[in-house]
C-alpha cells in the first residue's frame, strides 16, 4: 500500500510515525479492491478503535512475493521477502 492510499484511508505511515508499537504488513494483494479490501480496512479499523500504535511501510513496502512463490519462482520470492525484512529491520 502506497503513502497516497493510506493518506485516504486514515492508516498512519512509517514515515509519518517512525516508532510505532506495532508494524502492520498487509502485503500487497489485500489492498487490491479486488482482492481482500475489506478485511484489511476492518484490521486496521479495528487496531485505530482500540488506540494501537501502528504503522504501515507506505512506500517502502514491497510485494511479498507469495504469488512469485506459488508459481515457483523461489529466487524471485526470497529476494522480495528479504527486501521487505531489510525495510522492517531498518
Amino acid at each position: 500500500m502506497d503513502s497516497s492510499c493510506a493518506k485516504k484511508l486514515s492508516i498512519p505511515t512509517f514515515a509519518e510515525n517512525p516508532n510505532p508499537e506495532y508494524l502492520f504488513f498487509p502485503g500487497c494483494e489485500p489492498f487490491n479492491p479486488k482482492s481482500n479490501w475489506d478485511l484489511n480496512i476492518s484490521c486496521t479499523q479495528m487496531l485505530t478503535d482500540r488506540g494501537i500504535d501502528f504503522a504501515i511501510l507506505g512506500d517502502d513496502q514491497w510485494c511479498c512475493g507469495d504469488k512469485a512463490c506459488r508459481l515457483g519462482f523461489d529466487t524471485i520470492s526470497t529476494l522480495l521477502a528479504q527486501r521487505n525484512i531489510l525495510a522492517w529491520n531498518e
